[in-house]
């Protein structure tokens, strides 16, 4: 599912439909990628210590990471 902008209008101003626009973000650690699948997504986890696994590569993300 992508999202729309609620006012129709807006998006006809756009030079392609809101769905294939691209936001760019910072960095995301793909262990908070993982999180959300797991706890939001019902993505079965491969452990049940998964949070506590992710929990522990997330502690040095910012020391693993390069530039923003």
């Amino acid at each position: 599912m992508n999202a729309a902008l609620l006012d129709a209008d807006a998006e006809a101003m756009l030079a392609k439909p809101a769905s294939h626009l691209h936001l760019p973000t910072a960095r995301l650690p793909l262990e908070l990628v993982l999180w959300h699948l797991i706890a939001e997504w019902d993505v079965e986890a491969r452990t049940p210590h998964w949070q506590d696994l992710l929990r522990a590569s997330l502690a040095g993300f910012e020391e693993r990471r390069s530039s923003p």
